[in-house]
């Protein structure tokens, strides 16, 4: 089955294997200003990951595919990575390139990076909520 994920900034299609697992067809990026910083976190095609981990009991309030695709794309490349993705940038304005950042994103900032992107695809705020809250609390033993 294919699908699209949709940012305000990028529009992606993607393959969902016989697994349940999605494979990112070409480089998603992502854009988003923490503090005074303009940061963007690249991932590039090939990338095999299960949608947003998100229990069948909880499906009537916010499903695994769709809309959240782009956003636990994000997230569960962040956590993959223990906060220290590979492709992550910021953006020098001196010299007007994107140059490699080193910073590590937090757990927190990375969950609310989530919920954030979950809003800017159109969710309802407390569906971004309840997702936040679930990453909070069941999210921990996928770090790193």
């Amino acid at each position: 089955m294919s699908y699209a994920i949709s940012t305000p900034h990028t529009h992606v299609s993607l393959e969902a294997d016989t697994h349940g697992l999605y494979v990112l067809d070409r480089a998603y990026s992502h854009e988003w200003l923490t503090g005074n910083r303009l940061l963007k976190l690249t991932v590039e095609a090939g990338q095999v990951w299960d949608g947003a981990s998100v229990p069948r009991w909880c499906w009537s309030i916010i499903r695994p595919g769709g809309l959240i695709l782009g956003p636990s794309l994000i997230h569960d490349v962040i956590y993959e990575h223990g906060g220290r993705p590979a492709n992550l940038e910021r953006w020098d304005g001196q010299e007007a390139s994107w140059k490699p950042c080193t910073d590590s994103i937090g757990r927190l900032r990375a969950d609310k990076l989530f919920a954030r992107m979950i809003r800017q695809v159109g969710l309802p705020s407390y569906k971004a909520s309840v997702a936040y809250r679930a990453v909070r609390v069941f999210g921990a033993s996928h770090w790193g």
